[in-house]
C-alpha cells in the first residue's frame, strides 16, 4: 500500500512539473511575442524619423 502511495505522489508531481514548465513557456512566449510588438513599434518609428530627416534635406 505505501509503494503504491509513494509511486502515485511520483506520478502526479512529474505532472504539476510538465504544467509548470507548460506554464512558464507560455508566460516566456508571451513576453517575447510583447518584446517583439516593442520592438517593431520603434523600427516604425525610426524609419518615420528617417522619412523625416529625408523629407527635410531633400526639400
Amino acid at each position: 500500500k505505501k509503494k503504491l502511495w509513494s509511486s502515485c505522489i511520483e506520478e502526479s508531481r512529474g505532472a504539476l512539473e510538465k504544467v509548470n514548465i507548460e506554464i512558464n513557456i507560455s508566460s516566456v512566449v508571451v513576453i517575447l511575442k510583447n518584446l517583439d510588438k516593442r520592438i517593431t513599434k520603434v523600427h516604425t518609428e525610426i524609419e518615420k524619423g528617417v522619412d523625416f530627416r529625408r523629407g527635410v534635406t531633400s526639400k
